[in-house]
Formats: C-alpha cells, sequence, structure tokens
C-alpha cells in the first residue's frame, strides 16, 4: 500500500445529525476519527518516535510531550458511488450555479454601474443572473466532470450531474448524542445503497517502520473506523489504484486577469486581532479569507517557496514578509451561509502524558461552505490560480497530492480545499 492512501469506509448505516453540518458531515469528522483510531491501536511509544524537545536553533521544553501521528492529513469526506467498475465522487453545487429551465442558469459579475451599492468591502462587483427555475431545482452534489465542465465556463448537462440528487437522505430520530435522551428530533443520515463516504488520508513517517502508520492501521485485520459521538462502525476499503486526480476535480485554464475559486470542502476564517508591534494588521475573518486585505481586497499570499534554513523562526517570518505577494484582488463572491463545526474530544493525545486531562467538546466554530466562489482579478491571476487549486501548478507537478489547503485554520482535517478556472463579465457572454 502506497504512502498516500485513499480509504473508502463503507457500510455506515447512519451518522447523527451533531456530527453533520447541514446534512453532511464536515471534514474534522473523519480526520479525528483516524487519529483516534491510531492511538487506539498503537499505544505504546516506540523508540523510533521523536518528541520535538527542539525546534531548529531554539530550544524548548515541551515537558516530554511527543506530537505521535503529528503528519496526519485527510480530504474530505465525499459521497462517492461505484457504477460501471469505476468510483466516482460528489461535490456541493456551486452556489452560483441555479436551475433555468432544463438548462443550468449562472450568476456573473457585473461591470461597475453608476451610482452606489451595498457591497461589503472590498467588494466591487455584483453577482446578476436570470430567475431561477423553482419547479425543476438543480442536484446537490455534481460530478468531477460536471464541475470541471463548469470551471471552463460551460453549462454541464443534466445527465453529467449523475445521481447527485439521490446520494442519501434524512430522517428524524430521537436518541441523544453519547447515551444521553433527547426530547427533541434530530436528522440521521442515511447514505442510499453503493453510496459510501470518500476520503483520502496521508501521514509520512520519519521512519521506514511502516507498522504504526496507516499501512497498520488499515490492515486487513485491524479494527474498522468508529465516527462520532454516536459512535458509528465504518468498514474501509482501501483502493490502492486511485489517485487523487481521478477523483478530485481538477482546475481548468487561466488565460487572462480573472480567476475564480470554488471551495470543495468548507473553510474555516477566524478573525483576527491586530497587533502593530508585530506588523499584524486586524482581520474580521468570517466569510473573509485570512489572506485577504479586509480594506483593499489585495491577496496577501506570497509568490514563490522560502523553506526555513539554520535561522531563528523571526529570521525565516522576516524572510516570508519580505517575498512579494500575487498581483491580485478579490472583486466578487456567492457564499453561502456558515456552517457550525464542533464536536467532541477524547483528548487520547494529550491523556497519553497528561492523564488528568479529561475529555471535552471542542471550540465552537463558523466555516464557509463548500460551494461557495470567490472571484479575484489582476496581472497575476494565472498564478494565483496555482497557489489556491489543491493539487498546485499542474504544469510542474502530477496532481496526485494534496498541495494547498486554504482555509485558515485545520487544512490538514480537510479544510479549505478548492480548485479556479476563469470567468468573464455578465455583458461579455
Amino acid at each position: 500500500m502506497p504512502q498516500d492512501v485513499v480509504v473508502l469506509p463503507l457500510g455506515s448505516e447512519d451518522l447523527s445529525g451533531a456530527e453533520s453540518a447541514r446534512g453532511w458531515p464536515v471534514p474534522a469528522l473523519v480526520f479525528d476519527a483516524i487519529h483516534a483510531a491510531l492511538h487506539r491501536s498503537f499505544g505504546q511509544v516506540d523508540i523510533w518516535e521523536h518528541t520535538h524537545a527542539t525546534l531548529g536553533s531554539g530550544a524548548r521544553d515541551t515537558g516530554g510531550k511527543n506530537q505521535r501521528f503529528g503528519s496526519l492529513a485527510t480530504a474530505g469526506p465525499f459521497p462517492c458511488e461505484e457504477s460501471d467498475d469505476q468510483i466516482r465522487w460528489f461535490f456541493p453545487r456551486p452556489e452560483d450555479c441555479h436551475a433555468a429551465g432544463e438548462g443550468i442558469g449562472r450568476l456573473r459579475p457585473l461591470k461597475p454601474q453608476p451610482g452606489c451599492s451595498n457591497l461589503p468591502a472590498p467588494l466591487v462587483y455584483a453577482l446578476v443572473g436570470g430567475p431561477e427555475d423553482g419547479q425543476n431545482p438543480l442536484p446537490g452534489w455534481w460530478s468531477k466532470l460536471a464541475i470541471e465542465s463548469y470551471l471552463r465556463g460551460e453549462s454541464p448537462e443534466r445527465q453529467e450531474l449523475g445521481a447527485g440528487s439521490q446520494l442519501y437522505h434524512l430522517s428524524p430520530f430521537w436518541g441523544g448524542a453519547r447515551g444521553r435522551a433527547s426530547k427533541a428530533p434530530k436528522l440521521e443520515l442515511r447514505l442510499r445503497e453503493g453510496v459510501a463516504l470518500g476520503i483520502a488520508a496521508t501521514m509520512p513517517l520519519q521512519e521506514l517502520n511502516r507498522s504504526e502508520g496507516l499501512e497498520g492501521l488499515f490492515a486487513p485485520d485491524n479494527v474498522p473506523l468508529i465516527l462520532g459521538g454516536q459512535q458509528r462502525i465504518c468498514r474501509v476499503a482501501a483502493m490502492p489504484n486511485q489517485t487523487l486526480d481521478q477523483l478530485l476535480p481538477l482546475s481548468q485554464p487561466v488565460a487572462e486577469d480573472r480567476v475564480q475559486w470554488l471551495l470543495l470542502s468548507p473553510a474555516i476564517f477566524p478573525a483576527i486581532q491586530g497587533d502593530p508591534g508585530q506588523g499584524i494588521e486586524a482581520h474580521p475573518g468570517g466569510w473573509l479569507p485570512n489572506w485577504v486585505c479586509p480594506r483593499t481586497g489585495r491577496v496577501l499570499l506570497k509568490k514563490g517557496a522560502a523553506p526555513r534554513a539554520s535561522e531563528s523562526r523571526e529570521e525565516w517570518r522576516r524572510r516570508v514578509r519580505g517575498l512579494p505577494a500575487w498581483d491580485c484582488r478579490l472583486v466578487a463572491a456567492r457564499v453561502k451561509p456558515p456552517i457550525t463545526v464542533s464536536g467532541w474530544s477524547e483528548r487520547r493525545h494529550l491523556r497519553a502524558v497528561q492523564p488528568s486531562v479529561q475529555p471535552g467538546p471542542k471550540p465552537t466554530r463558523l466555516a464557509v461552505p463548500a460551494g461557495s466562489v470567490y472571484y479575484f482579478e489582476g496581472p497575476d491571476a494565472s498564478g494565483l490560480a496555482g497557489a489556491l487549486a489543491w493539487h498546485g501548478s499542474t504544469s510542474t507537478t502530477a496532481p496526485d497530492a494534496v498541495v494547498h489547503r486554504r482555509s485558515g485554520i485545520l487544512g490538514e482535517k480537510g479544510f479549505g480545499l478548492g480548485v479556479c478556472g476563469p470567468w468573464k463579465f455578465s455583458e461579455d457572454l
């Protein structure tokens, strides 16, 4: 089994509504399940594992704590089904698309008009389009081919969307999380027969010892995954012949000075407190990416790479701040209402070294849902597309690994995966 393992949990009968966001599990659910399974299966710290006692030239005392399984990263879960001996993943419908008779309508930026608008800063273009056909709604989930057609500026055929509207259903139940009774009905997600949760997981190891990695965890005789507060058990099937570029949509070429970014998974952009002494500008977070200036819309992501050498962390950060940023700005957005991300943690990684630590709830955060779309404009649009897409620039590397996770936090848990394509003004069509 390769180091990058794509796994397919099977046999999940239901997932409680407390573990899902508007009907679908958030990415952290699967990451936490794998992380907990690693601690359960490999409870003994091996001699080859390191403790991160020092970092670069600045030594620090970690109190004996280690970073076990700290390189774990996941993508998903996405609904997936097997048909004609092929695995197909599905992704949330782009928010700027709507039903228009038998076809698909699309909102597009409108060139600046005389007068003023109530657009929130730093947006400058409103989105306009035809009326939505409420009698013939679009499926909520689209296939890889449909997403790529959308990114090219084309209108996907209805048949390309496949079974995206029939992947699962929600049914009420009166159970309580973790054994607590509930008087109010909740919703549980039930997958249609033949549909599963598609995820990708990777955990590079410093040593060649694979016994405590994903290969050992997903061995045929190992325990299945336990998902969420309702402790739902899922079987796991590996797909060693599948690569991510066969499952996830790929960005489409951007030749002009306009690029759009479509979220395939939710993203969290926390508010940032300003600190003039450290050169940190306050940022509201929320729907606005942390790497976009809240006043001007200018993209703050830096060009190029700055690998850290033997320098101190402060010196490295100073060098990174000196790099030029991509010359683009955010000009429009179509963002869904936020979803809540929370959960429960057994805190196994902390209790291993601090037995007094007790399980407890995770912080509650708001996330931008998948399907939200951001529009950028500027001479570096083509380069920015490579900096935002999950696979990076396809001209330099094969898109078989997640390169960029553009969520402000929790990117390793699958937040902030996106793809890019060009966009046009509504008047230019």
